[in-house]
């Protein structure tokens, strides 16, 4: 609870490093970047293809080498899948600590993309579709 002259406002909290106001009766609290220690965002990607059952061998194997490579446990985990119209979607979580190896260690040096989220999902694809995947992938942002 937050207090200001008596009175106790509401608490507001940022999902990311974005700007906004509150306004409580006559006082404006501004909120920047504020850390969710308590609530972990992870990437989350998903991806799409017609042939569910040959793509999903392919991508696991693929991010259990980058775990590997990452020297990382439990680095990534994929998700049920879904179907419409022929293509099934299937997402693919990383975990904060294979993140971390693959954003410190340079895997990502000449990723081409407008900012980190962007740059992370060109190497990913690039590195499934060098494995043999003909998955696209999207990043979703929650």
């Amino acid at each position: 609870m937050i207090w200001y002259n008596g009175h106790s406002l509401p608490q507001v909290q940022a999902r990311s490093s974005t700007a906004f106001k509150k306004r409580t009766g006559q006082v404006f609290i501004e909120i920047l970047d504020i850390g969710l220690e308590n609530q972990e965002m992870k990437p989350l990607f998903q991806l799409s293809t017609r042939s569910y059952d040959e793509e999903i061998i392919i991508v696991r194997k693929a991010m259990e080498e980058l775990e590997t490579k990452c020297d990382v446990k439990n680095g990534f985990l994929l998700k049920e899948p879904s179907g419409m119209a022929g293509w099934t979607f299937f997402n693919l979580e990383l975990s904060d600590a294979m993140l971390s190896v693959i954003e410190t260690s340079g895997m990502m040096i000449n990723a081409q993309g407008f900012g980190f989220n962007e740059q992370l999902k060109n190497y990913l694809g690039h590195y499934l579709e060098t494995k043999g995947s003909n998955c696209r992938i999207k990043k979703i942002d929650y």
